[in-house]
Formats: C-alpha cells, structure tokens, sequence
C-alpha cells in the first residue's frame, strides 16, 4: 500500500510540475514590424487627395517572461486613431480592424482604409506618427488587457506621369515626335523607362531613352521616331505609351497611356499665298508668293509653276521658279508682276500654283489656288479750282469751287469731302460735305465757303482736303490736294463826296485791289485845330468889348 501511495503522489508532483512548465505566460505584448500602403493584393503608392486607401499594419506578438510560452490571444480588437491629414474611410476617428485569434509568438496583419487629405504634405522624407491601440484576451484569462503602439505612417505621396507629344499630327515620312513626360503627382518617380507601340500604318523605329527621375512638377522630354507610310494619310493613329519605373515608396510601378494623333495629308504640309492679297485691277502691281514649309522636316528642291485665270497675267518670266531649300516652320518668298485688266467686272482674280519638293527623301506635290481681291482703279485728279472773291481780305468771306475728274475704271462712290483750314481761316458750315458718286471721265465739281479772320495776318494760306469714297469692294480709300489761297490786308477810311465808306487795298494774284481813301487823316485834324483857334480869338474879343462898356 505505501508503495502504491508513494507511486500515485510521485505521478501527481510529476504532473504538476509539467503543469508549471506549460503555463502560458500572461504578459503577451505585440511589436510593429512594418507599415505601408496597400494590401494582399499589391502595394500601393498612396498620396495627398487618395480615397479609401488601405494601410497595412505588419505586428509580431510574444511574451515578456524568459522561459515561458506566450498565450493565444482571442478577440484582438486594433483602433487606430487617425487625425490631421488622416481620416477614417467612414468618417470615424478610430479606425477599427478585429481579428478573432492570434497564435502565440505569430505575425499577422492589420489592414486600415483611410482617406488622405488634398492638402496633405509629402515628400521622401515625410511620415506622421499615430497610435495603435490593441484590447484583447489570453486563453488564460478572462481578463480584457490593452497595449498602445506607436506607428509611423510614411506619406511620400504618389507620382502621376503624363504624357505630351510636340505634336498631334504626323506626316508621311520620318517624324521625330517629342513626348513631355511630366509628373503631376506628389512623389518622386525615378528609373523611368518608357515603351511605345503604335497603330498600323506606324512603325516605332526607335524607342525614347530612360529618365533617371522626375520630382513632383517636374517635366522632361524624350524623343521616338517614327514612320509613316503614304498610304496611311488622313487615317487616325493611337500611341500607346507604357512608363515603367519606381515610385517614391520603392515599389516598381507601371503606368499606361494612349495618344490620340492623326496622320496630316502630305499637302497640307506646304501653302503657297500671296503677301498681299489686294491687286489693283488696271495697274501693274509688284506683289510677292510665300511659300510655307509648316512641316517638322525641311523641304528640298522646290519648285513653283504660277498658272494665272483671265483676266489676270504674269508679267515676264517669274512664274516659274526654283527654291533650293526650305527649313521646317519657315517659308521663302519671291516676287511676280501681275496684271488684270480693267474691263473685268469681277473682283477677285485667281491662279493656281503648282509646288513640287522632297521631303523625307521623297517626291511629293501640291496645287494651291492663289486668290486676290481685285477693286477697280479710280484716280481722282484735280483739273480745275477757282476762288470767288479772287482777292479776299481779312474779314470777308470766300468760296472755293473744285472740278474733279475720275481717271480711274471703276467710278468712285459715296465720295464726300473734308477740309482742315489752318489757323486765321474757318469754314463756313460742316468740315465735311457730301459729293456723291465721281463715274469715270465725268467731271465732278464741289463748293466750300471760308471766312478769313480780321486778325488773319495778311500773306498765303494752304488750305489741305480730303476726298474719302468707296470702290467697288465698299473698301474706303482717300485722295488728298491743297488749295493756296492768299489773303490781302483791309483798310477803313472817311469817305469824301461819292467815296464807298469801305474801300480795299491790297495786291496779289488771288487778292481784290483796293482802292484809294479821298483826303488824309492830317487834313481833317488841321481843319479842326483851325475851327478851335478862331472860336478862341472870338471869345477873347468879345470878352474885352464887355469889359468896356
């Protein structure tokens, strides 16, 4: 029996004590191993402006006593307290994550949404520190315990890189596009290689070459070349870019883009047009044909054949000419004698111009028609003019009656004149007066009345006028001539028997003569110096007889 005994309290110390060493210890506590932006699926470079963005927070949990064996934790409930440039998805200032058993001494996830805001501040240095607080129960015990983390939140914020060519349209040929990659985004994009693919009718024949980094705002550009075949005119072309390379949080990312271009036929890469599209029908006219190069590529050996319609002529031997060379963006210009003849009745003349080059080592050519405004010529001539009095003076009023005659082909309408007399003169009535209309080779007379003023110095005047009408195009044009008017001096006297109370002296081809006054001032003084002494002398006299008597 006190074997037995013995046997039953040894098993019973054995088992206790394996008891002891199994015990799991209570002061299980997690460690932050990791936090970033994304979730199983995939990294994400998350930035100023992102919406429901998921952070992953990486934790270890294990227990604080050497030796013992740290207890499975259930019921883990994770709040992170968001604030600042951080909210919660739904709103909350918790955000709230719960995980029904964590092994002893595992690593597990905790996975946030939240929302960063517009305004945030990013940057390869930049992260915010914010609590992680964990409520949780041991297997062994029914005691609920917590524990506050410090987490470290990086917000290096998130590249967008986009994508513009130099140009939309491409040409047949070589085209050497530039794309300007430039990087919208709040973080840095660096190890940038870019790969393009075009549409058919396009071949990529060489592919840009790598960018080492694009900071936020940032632009550079990258040049591919490409060829396009003759037959692909006019037809619309896609240009798929794909931009590989590594984000501001060291992940690497891809990014596609697709551009919209379209194929420029090749005549529209040259104009051929006049530097002045006004000719004169009637007169020889000097005018000069630019021709444009609004290509990306110079144009080499061009030559232009001009190919006037009636009634319009090329004058000499200019209307075939040859051009070396052209470079992209500019044009060359060389001068042409034209002529249309007065009889037509039609306003706008015509040629066509037929230019031949090369371009990308290729033969190519356009027609252009060339189109000029052709107003009739109306030249209004002076033949006539007449000053009525013909000698004005300081003081009077004149008339001036002009003829004018139309030398032109076209008649001159709606003509009305204004003249612009210089100071001592004013026109009597408005500046301006109206004619009318001025037909070919019928002279046209007109009248303007002026008043000289009697402070006017004596001497000749220019009188300027301006004859505005309209042609044929309602275009208003204007003829200018001059009047030279010279104005005597007045004179005013005492007229004797029969003598006008108002007589004029003055010379001069355009001034009246003035006639003579009747007697001088000085005989009229010495008349009445006499009447005065005499009445004196009588007064005198008769004053002693008085004294007399």
């Amino acid at each position: 029996m006190k074997i037995v005994k013995y046997t039953i309290l040894g098993m019973l110390f054995v088992l206790m004590g394996i008891g002891i060493v199994s015990a799991c210890s209570t002061g299980t506590s997690f460690k932050v191993l990791n936090v970033a932006w994304g979730n199983s699926t995939g990294f994400v470079s998350a930035g100023p402006g992102s919406m429901d963005v998921p952070l992953t927070v990486s934790l270890e949990s294990y227990g604080t006593t050497s030796g013992n064996t740290a207890c499975t934790i259930n019921n883990l409930e994770g709040q992170l307290q968001v604030y600042g440039d951080l909210s919660n998805f739904n709103g909350s200032q918790y955000a709230t994550q719960y995980v029904q058993q964590v092994s002893p001494s595992s690593i597990f996830n905790m996975v946030f949404y939240l929302n960063i805001a517009q305004n945030a501040s990013a940057g390869a240095q930049t992260s915010e520190n914010y609590y992680l607080y964990m409520y949780y129960n041991s297997s062994n015990s029914t005691v609920r315990e917590s524990q506050t983390l410090n987490i470290e939140i990086p917000m290096h914020g998130s590249p967008n890189i986009t994508y513009t060519p130099s140009s939309y349209g491409l040409f047949p040929g070589l085209n050497n596009v530039t794309l300007k990659l430039s990087n919208n985004g709040t973080g840095q994009a660096s190890d940038i290689y870019n790969y393009v693919v075009s549409s058919s009718g396009v071949s990529v024949i060489g592919q840009p070459k790598t960018i080492d980094s694009l900071s936020p705002g940032q632009s550079k550009n990258v040049s591919v070349l490409l060829y396009v075949q003759q037959s692909s005119n006019g037809e619309p072309v896609v240009l798929s870019v794909d931009s590989h390379y590594i984000d501001s949080y060291g992940h690497n990312t891809t990014n596609n883009r697709e551009l919209g271009m379209y194929i420029v036929p090749a005549s529209q890469n040259v104009y051929a047009y006049p530097s002045n599209v006004t000719l004169v029908s009637g007169e020889i006219q000097n005018k000069s044909i630019v021709i444009q190069n609004n290509g990306i590529y110079p144009i080499y050996n061009v030559s232009v054949l001009l190919t006037p319609q009636s009634p319009l002529d090329v004058l000499g031997k200019n209307n075939y000419i040859v051009i070396p060379e052209i470079n992209a963006g500019s044009s060359l210009s060389f001068p042409v004698t034209l002529y249309s003849q007065a009889s037509s009745s039609s306003t706008v003349d015509t040629m066509d111009a037929s230019v031949t080059y090369v371009m990308n080592q290729e033969s190519q050519s356009i027609s252009r028609t060339i189109t000029f405004l052709t107003p009739g010529a109306i030249n209004l001539t002076q033949v006539s003019s007449t000053v009525l009095p013909s000698a004005p003076v300081q003081g009077s009023i004149f008339t001036i009656t002009s003829t004018l005659d139309n030398l032109g082909s076209e008649s001159a309408d709606a003509a009305s004149v204004t003249a612009y007399p210089p100071q001592g003169i004013s026109i009597v009535g408005q500046n301006t007066s109206f004619i009318g209309s001025i037909p070919i080779d019928t002279p046209t007379a007109y009248t303007l009345s002026f008043i000289a003023s009697p402070s006017a110095k004596a001497g000749t005047y220019i009188i300027p006028v301006s004859v505005s009408y309209l042609n044929n195009l309602n275009q208003k044009l204007n003829a200018s001539f001059e009047f030279h008017v010279r104005i005597g001096t007045r004179n005013i006297s005492l007229a004797s028997s029969g003598a006008g109370a108002n007589a004029y002296q003055g010379s001069g081809e355009l001034t009246v003569r003035k006639k003579s006054s009747g007697h001088p001032v000085i005989d009229i003084l010495v008349i009445v110096l006499i009447v005065g002494a005499s009445y004196y002398v009588y007064r005198r006299v008769k004053g002693k007889q008085k004294v007399r008597k």
